[in-house]
């Protein structure tokens, strides 16, 4: 385990990510999430910032009854796939989609 501290901004975000989504402010979360990769987080922190993202994401589009949000958390769900493939979270956040789609 690493014993790196996050940079503070990034900290903060995140604690406001985690707010926004426990509030259910999921477009607000969605915001958030893209200023913390504007940042270029450390890649051990990237895969979790995109699964926040998508799920928001996915939670907006369902909530507005968007196809094209629900699209695009599937693609960033997809690509945490990619780096990783037992994220379980992202795998996860497909099988949402698909039941809620089908």
């Amino acid at each position: 385990m690493s014993s790196r501290k996050l940079k503070p901004e990034i900290a903060m975000y995140m604690r406001r990510i985690g707010d926004m989504r426990t509030d259910k402010k999921h477009g607000r979360a969605v915001q958030l999430c893209d200023r913390v990769l504007d940042y270029g987080p450390d890649p051990a922190l990237l895969n979790v910032i995109l699964n926040f993202k998508a799920d928001s994401l996915f939670r907006v589009g369902r909530r507005v009854g968007s196809q094209e949000l629900i699209s695009e958390a599937r693609t960033i769900f997809a690509t945490v796939l990619e780096a990783d493939p037992d994220d379980y979270l992202a795998q996860s956040g497909i099988d949402e989609i698909n039941f809620y789609q089908y």
